[in-house]
């Protein structure tokens, strides 16, 4: 969320996914085409780290809310209809992930993460929690959805205030202080 903070108030460079696709065609060009028993090897390695390293993640994820839920074959079957979802979704679109709002949805991305890490967080410290023990959020787990709504307010309040002025206003404040 920071950073998409400082990108959206003009202090950090767009993410330019068009850019960044070709830098990496390029690199597999570069590469050359290594091909043993008809394997492009550099290719292989590629897919295989991305794949290896959100496999590995999905699997914390599954079973870090499976066994917090007591409930794994929901968490199991909740991976499995998101990996069917995401294949689907691959699918159709084929595409490079410059047709993707690249700022937009890192944007979004932060903002759920502040929200419901808040929320966790809040509730990891004894404050607010599920149980009767102590307070009970307002409006239970709707309660995320006020929480990312304040994290986007507070984001654009801060933008605004960290906007930096365009070159006209920078002259047309200069060209009065001048005088």
């Amino acid at each position: 969320l920071r950073k998409a903070i400082l990108r959206s108030s003009g202090r950090k460079a767009m993410h330019d996914e068009d850019q960044i696709y070709a830098e990496e065609v390029a690199a597999a060009k570069n590469a050359g085409e290594v091909n043993a028993k008809g394997l492009d090897w550099f290719s292989f390695m590629i897919s295989f780290k991305g794949v290896f390293l959100e496999g590995v993640e999905v699997v914390f994820i599954v079973i870090t809310f499976g066994l917090s839920a007591d409930n794994m074959p929901v968490a199991i079957g909740a991976a499995v209809i998101g990996v069917l979802l995401v294949l689907v979704v691959g699918i159709a679109v084929r595409g490079p992930l410059s047709r993707v709002p690249e700022n937009t949805l890192k944007y979004g991305v932060g903002l759920l993460l502040a929200g419901f890490g808040t929320y966790w967080s809040v509730e990891g410290l004894g404050i607010f929690t599920d149980s009767h023990q102590s307070l009970e959020w307002p409006g239970a787990d709707l309660a995320i959805l006020v929480l990312i709504a304040a994290w986007y307010g507070l984001s654009r309040l801060m933008v605004r205030a960290l906007k930096r002025p365009s070159s006209a206003q920078t002259e047309a404040v200069s060209t009065t202080s001048g005088s």
